[in-house]
């Protein structure tokens, strides 16, 4: 009998049952696996680029870039810190600005009668009048003095920071120290300073469901109630300004990080942009209270024109309780702290329609996109008198949260609450064949986050499935072979190999304790690593389960049953070894079941197995679970004959 050959098509198909799927030559499911030259392989291993310790919270903004001078940097905001991560000696850098609130930088708090300790216990109250602080925050202690009855040193409260663990009221909050109070017991003793950080958010969004959602008094009785209200996790935006960085926390301040201050030896963080001197390079309390504002949803700087950009600003400069979610404000060219529109300045302001809120916004091609929840509009520098122009290109696509969007070669993708959509001068739904498989199961929240593999052609969403409250799936579009495929990486940020020679992404784990950078006393679990992807065939050193399954085959519909008594494997670039399974059945409602012999092990020297096969259906599972496994399977040639009625 001559051999049968089936050849697959790309992608994996999940919107056809595995019958149908078959039928078309399709693939049904995949793990770790991508599809390149129209050939499935499994996808490139990771090793952590960052090898010293962990980062504190979940990574939620990532940016590389260059400095003047040639060094690479990489900046992170999470939930808890900004980082600046120093490729050329390896360190990570904490640079979480000092400030709480969204208004100028918090003066350190002096105080008296300040510690109380019990004995036997970790615990210590401090007082620290109108700290504003909530259970989370980071404070660090300084100028201890005059401690009395207890087992602690000042040392012990100025070596680390500490994480907030309770707020007791306005004025006091409890830390936990590294070990129990071995005296009798602080009563309001001791003199220090407190410096608190700002809060950036929790790791993940809250949604409100039913009773109790929505603001006391919603609605009247017998209608219905809200469906969902949201809590956004702690969130950034962050861009360059020439080789500076300036970073917006969601909802939140906008903070400038000077790169050669930071090279020249400087140990400031982030400052609020309001305090920022713009002509000195140096920090200045309030120096810009009448022109900045306080608040805004994310940032951007417009390019090559160099405006700041914010995005659900402040309609009054001052005043964040007139912060509007539809609302944008930019500042004068090339003055990043003037938001103030005048007749010899190009500062100005425009209020969206079409939403409820202003979701994302990304550079592309001459234009800057917009998304509110609903819709898609154009921002286009025109120069004076109206500097920036808008105009609505779309409506109900909508993007799903801030850092869904992506643009590649002047072509924007992004992801809305139902689907996937491509701009190219005009919106148009993405054709995605597993788009049930993800909306189906899927927590829609703001954290989402897209990616771009530009040496694959891939983008990748990073989201949540409906019951988890961190990141654990991906769907990925290529858009040069325009095919799907879906997986469990779990990546938290993303950015794409150009000032590294690897894309740098992050990964969350929230009940971790690990060694963290910095070291901070009584910090709660969730840790986070920096990997180089596309570096080997590992997990960074641990082997990565790659899986990838067809759709079932058959011959004369079905009517009857096949045999196979032997295949003959194609792979190329295989290294390691492969477990190959020919799984059966008799219907598609049928469970299915391996094949007599099976699975069988491939190497790359194998050249046929022999196997004993008897089915209506049949279809193929390629599984590789041992480190330094790598393969990208070719066309599937059986020895298929028809064996009779059944």
């Amino acid at each position: 009998m001559p051999l049968a050959k089936f050849e697959f098509n790309p992608g994996i198909n999940k919107q056809l049952t595995e019958t149908g799927a078959g039928e078309r030559s399709e693939f049904v499911d995949c793990d770790f696996v991508r599809f390149r030259y129209g050939l499935p392989e499994k996808i490139g291993g990771w090793v952590q680029a960052y090898t010293a310790n962990t980062l504190l919270g979940a990574p939620r903004a990532q940016k590389s870039y260059n400095s003047n001078t040639g060094i690479k940097f990489d900046a992170i905001g999470t939930n808890k810190k900004f980082y600046i991560f120093d490729a050329t000696n390896g360190t990570m850098n904490d640079e979480t600005p000092q400030s709480k609130g969204t208004r100028g930088k918090a003066a350190a708090i002096s105080t008296t009668g300040t510690f109380t300790s019990t004995n036997g216990s970790a615990v210590v109250t401090c007082v620290c009048a109108s700290h504003d602080a909530s259970v989370g925050d980071f404070v660090t202690i300084s100028a201890v003095a005059s401690l009395a009855d207890t087992g602690y040193s000042a040392s012990d409260f100025t070596t680390n920071p500490f994480e907030i663990t309770a707020i007791v009221n306005s004025n006091s909050f409890k830390i936990t120290m590294s070990a129990v109070e071995s005296g009798s017991g602080m009563s309001t003793t001791g003199n220090a300073t407190f410096t608190i950080q700002v809060n950036i958010g929790n790791y993940t969004s809250s949604l409100g469901l039913g009773w109790g959602a929505g603001p006391w008094s919603d609605s009247t009785w017998g209608s219905p109630r809200p469906t969902s209200v949201d809590i956004d996790a702690g969130n950034w935006s962050i861009d360059n300004y020439g080789e500076d960085v300036v970073a917006t926390i969601y909802n939140g301040g906008t903070y400038y990080f000077d790169t050669s201050a930071f090279e020249g030896g400087g140990t400031d963080p982030l400052i609020n942009l309001i305090d920022y001197n713009t002509g000195t390079d140096a920090y200045s309390l309030n120096v810009n209270s009448t022109t900045m504002p306080g608040t805004a949803r994310f940032s951007m700087i417009s390019t090559p024109d160099r405006h700041l950009i914010l995005f659900g600003s402040e309609t009054t400069i001052g005043t964040s309780t007139t912060q509007d979610p539809m609302f944008v404000r930019w500042s004068d060219q090339e003055s990043i702290a003037d938001f103030v529109p005048t007749q010899t300045n190009t500062a100005g302001s425009q209020k969206l329609s079409d939403g409820a809120e202003i979701r994302a916004a990304i550079r592309s091609r001459g234009l800057i996109l917009i998304w509110t929840d609903t819709a898609m509009h154009t921002m286009q520098f025109q120069g004076p008198p109206f500097t920036f122009g808008f105009q609505q290109s779309g409506r109900q696509c909508g993007c799903i949260g801030q850092h869904a969007a992506v643009d590649i070669d002047g072509i924007a993708y992004w992801m809305s609450n139902t689907g996937f959509y491509a701009f190219d001068g005009t919106v148009q739904a993405l054709p995605c064949s597993v788009q049930d498989h993800v909306f189906n199961n899927i927590r829609l929240v703001p954290e989402i986050y897209a990616g771009v593999n530009s040496d694959f052609h891939e983008i990748t969403w990073f989201y949540p499935t409906a019951t988890s409250d961190i990141i654990d799936r991906c769907v990925t579009y290529n858009y040069m072979d325009k095919v799907w495929y879906n997986g469990t990486l779990d990546r938290t940020t993303w950015i794409d190999r150009g000032v590294f020679n690897f894309p740098y992404a992050t990964n969350f784990l929230p009940t971790s304790t690990a060694t963290a950078t910095p070291t901070v006393q009584g910090v709660t679990p969730g840790r986070s690593y920096l990997y180089a992807q596309e570096n080997g065939d590992d997990d960074d050193g641990s082997a990565i389960t790659a899986n990838l399954t067809s759709g079932d085959f058959m011959i004369d519909a079905g009517e009857n049953l096949f045999s196979i008594s032997r295949f003959i494997p194609d792979f190329k670039n295989m290294t390691g070894t492969v477990s190959f399974t020919i799984q059966l059945r008799n219907y598609p409602a049928d469970d299915k079941t391996s094949s007599t012999l099976g699975p069988f092990t491939l190497t790359p020297t194998t050249t046929k197995k022999d196997c004993r096969a008897r089915a209506r259906q049949g279809a193929i599972k390629i599984e590789s679970s041992a480190t330094g496994d790598a393969w990208r399977f070719g066309t599937l040639r059986l020895d298929l004959k028809q064996s009779g009625l059944r």
